[in-house]
């Protein structure tokens, strides 16, 4: 449960984009749900919220949603276009040059 925590990341996407790909830790809450679920997830309003999605126009209004339902500690991560590509690039080198290289006998 996210009001255990400090802080509540939230992605704002919607679950096909979740599932491609998204940051560890975060919660998938689609914008459109966010009004109805939020507060059981957060139930505390002065909770560290950090919304994002892709381009963070769902993870703006979302913030603006909960401005204007009491929340009073709301971020917004800026995360532009080829944000989660290029986080899938990274894990995949880093798991190639440290699981599967060293396998081959390659040394990274």
């Amino acid at each position: 449960m996210l009001s255990k925590k400090s802080y509540a990341l939230i992605d704002v996407r919607e679950k096909t984009e979740y599932n491609s790909g998204q940051i560890l830790g975060a919660t998938n809450v689609p914008r459109r749900e966010l009004e109805f679920r939020l507060s059981q997830l957060v139930p505390n309003k002065s909770t560290t919220i950090i919304l994002y999605d892709n381009n963070d126009q769902r993870a703006r209004l979302a913030a603006e949603t909960l401005q204007r339902n009491g929340y009073t500690n709301i971020h917004v991560l800026m995360c532009r276009a080829g944000f989660f590509t290029a986080l899938a690039a990274i894990i995949v080198f880093t798991l190639m040059a440290n699981f599967y290289w060293p396998l081959l006998g390659i040394k990274p």
